[in-house]
């Protein structure tokens, strides 16, 4: 055979021992149990039989490569072995023939070095006891051939072979470290703490490295270095260890640092890697002012102080990194709690003059873009640390042609919104800065007009930071009422005018179709540039300001544009955000022409009309709560309505994920509607239903099939609800029912005993299922349902209804309803039950003729909605029993409205999202409950609920 032929051979072997690993070893993938157990057997015989002579033939075949020249080859052999050491004996790999091969290896050129790092990178990883792994260590003796090679690299600017030995490097600190921390013996102690002070001078070296590949190979061992001073007690690491946390400082900090020739701002994608790289150093930072804020001070506040009194001289590098570090620090130091003075803390002291001193220096008017960049982020977060005589200097600045009148588009809009959205909004800082109004207000005039937008001079987000900026200064300020209120006039009235000429412009039918979007996003400007002037102000402040008429006629303009259907959707969602923020900023003023609003949300509304407009009904009833009541009874039911009849033709089972998702949607918005109207006293607008007397009198009609399947469950419920009627009101209604009712109905005596007796028979039966089928047997035999309806008139129907409704309101007392004095109590139940049973169905589908094939859908829902109201009885009487609200068969308590709401719904929106409001409810009941029971406290009324 041929040395080429060998050759070839050697690799095929090599290359199937890779492979052979990665089938059984390899971690990363996703395996079964049976194939990890089978894996896991195969690895344990090939390590009793196999291994010794798979790696002694890796071995030969690195010294033979070594002698051919074949660097490739014997790189792949070792390669094979460092991916083996995970998991074969330890003494394989660290035998003295395998160190033998390693520090050749490590003298030998680039790849062969590489694969020997990567060898030693997997001893340090691999898991055994510590004591051995510092055996191993001590054996290897690896660490001056590694500085070596170092040194061989950086002549030679070998980065790929730095970034291998600072991997290797890395390793065996970070193993070392955690042993050091989980290590209890002192011996144990001893050995890896003079393992760590050989490796930890080399690894920092490797992280000092100018090549920031290389120090980010490093963090690992850097990050648990600094967790191991958190671990140790004060004095317990030796005094080397405080020179090697200065020097990490250094280091760290230097690494921040650009080079000299960054474009910084110009060039994105070596700002990117920069600045990520910097995210990952600051954490390193934010660590060690975790460990010793003070030294950290110590380590750079006169480096920094000197930078900044040369700020127009000094390298642009220098001062750009002391203002970064500033930025950092800013964060670290913690601000005092609200029992603490500032001055309680020395640091943040020391702090407050670095960043008045970043304020005051003087930047060159030409400064590099980073510099500026960097000094607004200052700024913006510093502005805790700042003292009230650099107030002034800050304004001038961020107002200045270094500021927001920069002519890089970048500076100039970072500044516009550190500016408007932190310097401005903070509440520490908003009373120095409210003396500072007239020259915001000055300086911010030219560009705070609609002009500015239409000629690009600022880009519309800037000018709203801008205008929610100066409506914070505006309403701390200490300018008169009068004066406020003009001002906000003449800010937002020429928006306004500029407003309806937009307007004029869209509906004019000349207008190209190409322009309907540019002239909508206009109108949406417009309408959040007012939007943001409020938000500096609550509702009592400006309605002490007078300001509210502002804003109200600001609403009544923008309306004007909801009738169209041009860019529908821009002007709705930009409307209803004003709305929004009105009931913030109007307060309860905003109800007097809400009603108009919200005629143009929904007039020909599209169903993401309607899902965005239920978050606004619903802030509405957070807010207002019961105030909101004549809206709300005049918007919910149309809106419900018009969300069930989306639901209810989304029911296709071929429906795009889009379209699922929208199903959704709605109904996480329905039911999300319904909460808040439920808990937030507005549950009376739930119980104006609709009459619902067709639905009760559809059984009655020729071809309603009385023998369909489910007629028979809804006979079923009605018959549970009878007995659940009988448990509670007891012998009483037994007597009522047999002697009065019954007989009144036109029913035989042998029926109306059969059916007594049927309910007395199963008040001892605990098995509601079979309590159920035998009194709907019996029910059945007696007609009852088809007797009662057929032998009521219309008018008696009609007289029970209205006897049913006025229970609902006078409250009537639990021994009026035992006492059973009249007929209409118990005849008016039923109807009651079809009033909040059956409203929405009669809405919804005009039951008039019923056909024998609706009949089947029609006693589903009856059974589902009987059932439900069956319990809403059962809780209404156990509530009662506690004193916790009045007694009576109506829902004035807003849980059960409700429920008795929820019950309502169509069959197909049971969901999930039913079942959440479902549980509200009965969780709140429960907590009802609990409290009376163990306080004796009975103090939850009906108005309490």
């Amino acid at each position: 055979m041929s040395m080429c032929q060998e050759r070839q051979c050697l690799d095929i072997y090599l290359r199937m021992l890779l492979a052979v690993n990665e089938k059984i070893a390899d971690r990363e993938l996703n395996r079964t149990n049976r194939e990890l157990e089978q894996y896991a057997e195969l690895k344990d015989q090939l390590r009793d039989q196999d291994m010794p002579l798979i790696l002694s033939t890796c071995f030969n075949s690195v010294v033979f490569a070594c002698e051919d020249g074949d660097v490739e080859t014997a790189a792949l052999a070792l390669h094979v072995v460092a991916e083996y050491i995970d998991w074969v004996d330890i003494n394989l790999t660290a035998s003295p023939d395998a160190v033998q091969v390693y520090h050749r290896c490590l003298a030998e050129p680039s790849p062969m070095a590489e694969a020997a790092c990567e060898c030693i990178a997997a001893m340090a990883l691999k898991g055994m006891p510590a004591a051995e792994k510092v055996q191993v260590f001590e054996a290897l003796q690896v660490w001056p051939s590694l500085q070596q090679l170092a040194v061989q690299a950086m002549e030679v600017d070998d980065v790929d072979l730095l970034i291998k030995i600072g991997r290797a490097l890395d390793c065996t600190a970070y193993a070392t470290l955690q042993e050091l921390q989980a290590a209890t013996e002192p011996s144990l102690q001893h050995a890896l703490m003079g393992l760590l002070m050989v490796v930890l001078p080399l690894a920092f070296a490797a992280y000092a490295h100018e090549d920031d590949d290389v120090s980010h190979a490093m963090l690992s061992s850097v990050t648990e270095y600094l967790a191991l001073h958190k671990q140790a007690k004060e004095g317990q690491l030796p005094p080397e260890h405080d020179q090697l946390l200065q020097q990490l400082i250094s280091i760290t900090i230097l690494k921040m640092k650009h080079e000299p020739e960054d474009l910084v701002v110009t060039d994105a994608q070596n700002e990117a890697e920069f600045e990520e790289f910097r995210k990952e150093l600051k954490t390193v930072l934010a660590n060690v002012c975790a460990l010793n804020l003070n030294l950290v001070l110590d380590h750079v506040e006169d480096n920094i102080l000197a930078v900044l009194q040369q700020a127009a001289s000094a390298p642009w590098t220098e001062l750009e990194l002391v203002l970064y570090l500033i930025y950092c620090l800013a964060e670290y130091v913690p601000l005092p709690a609200k029992s603490e003075t500032f001055e309680a803390l020395p640091a943040r002291i020391r702090m407050r003059n670095l960043v008045d001193h970043a304020i005051m220096a003087q930047v060159a008017a030409d400064a590099h873009l980073g510099v500026l960049k960097q000094l607004f982020e200052v700024y913006g977060r510093a502005v805790r640390f700042l003292s009230p005589q650099s107030v002034d200097p800050l304004v001038s600045t961020m107002l200045g042609p270094l500021g927001i009148r920069h002519p890089d588009e970048r500076i100039r809009s970072r500044c516009c919104y550190l500016l408007g959205m932190t310097v401005m909004k903070d509440r520490a800082l908003r009373p120095y800065l409210g003396q500072y109004y007239p020259a915001f207000k000055a300086s911010l005039a030219e560009l705070l007009t609609f002009d500015m937008i239409l000629n690009e001079t600022l880009a519309p987000e800037d000018q709203l930071f801008l205008l929610e900026g100066l409506s914070w200064i505006l309403s701390e300020s200490s300018e008169a009422a009068a004066t406020k209120a003009e001002d906000l006039g003449a800010l937002v009235f020429p928006l306004l005018q500029a407003f309806q000429e937009v307007a004029t412009r869209l509906l004019q039918s000349e207008t190209s179709s190409e322009e309907h979007p540019i002239l909508a996003a206009r109108l949406s400007h417009i309408i959040s540039s007012v939007t943001r002037l409020s938000k500096g102000f609550s509702a009592a402040t400006l309605s002490a300001c007078g300001g509210t008429t502002v804003f109200q006629q600001a609403l009544d303009v923008f309306v004007t544009v909801l009738g169209t259907s041009i860019e529908r959707s821009t002007l709705h969602g930009a409307v209803r955000m004003y709305l929004h923020r009105m009931v913030v900023a109007l307060g309860s003023d905003v109800l007097t022409v809400m009603p108009i609003a919200i005629r143009g949300l929904l007039s020909e509304p599209t169903i993401e009309d309607l899902t965005e407009f239920v978050p606004l009904l619903a802030h509405m009833v957070v807010k207002f709560k019961a105030a909101v009541l004549p809206v709300l009874q005049q918007t919910l039911f149309p809106l419900v309505e018009a969300l069930y009849g989306f639901l209810n033709a989304g029911q296709g089972e071929n429906k795009s994920p889009e379209e699922a998702q929208q199903v959704l949607d709605v109904r996480r918005a329905h039911f999300s509607l319904l909460h808040s109207v439920v808990t937030h006293e507005c549950a009376e607008a739930l119980t104006v239903n609709p009459d619902a007397f067709p639905a009760l009198m559809a059984p009655l009609d020729p071809h309603f099939n009385l023998g369909d399947v489910q007629f028979n469950l809804a006979l079923g419920e009605i018959a549970l609800l009878l007995l659940s009627l009988v448990r509670i009101l007891g012998e009483p209604l037994l007597s009522h029912l047999q002697a009065q009712l019954l007989p009144s109905l036109g029913m035989s005596e042998a029926h109306a005993l059969a059916v007594v007796q049927a309910l007395h028979q199963e008040l001892g039966n605990r098995s509601a299922a079979a309590a159920k089928s035998k009194l709907s047997a019996t029910l059945r035999q007696a007609d009852v349902i088809g007797i009662t309806c057929q032998d009521l008139g219309w008018a008696d129907c009609e007289r029970d209804m209205e006897s049913s409704k006025s229970e609902t309101t006078e409250q009537k007392s639990h021994n009026e309803i035992d006492q059973i004095e009249s007929d209409t109590g118990l005849q008016a139940l039923p109807f009651h039950v079809a009033a909040c049973t059956g409203g929405q169905f009669s809405q919804a589908h005009q039951i008039k003729n019923v056909e024998s094939n609706d009949s089947t859908v029609y006693c589903s829902r009856l059974s589902r909605n009987v059932t439900f109201k069956l319990q809403v009885e059962r809780l209404n009487h156990a509530l009662v029993a506690v004193d916790i609200c009045p007694p009576t068969l109506g829902y004035t308590c807003p849980v059960h409205s409700g429920l008795v709401f929820a019950a309502t719904a169509e069959p197909n929106e049971f969901d999930y999202a039913w079942y959440e409001l479902l549980c509200h409810c009965l969780v709140t009941i429960m907590f009802s409950f609990i409290v009376v029971v163990a306080f004796g406290w009975p103090i939850f009324t009906c108005g309490a609920w």
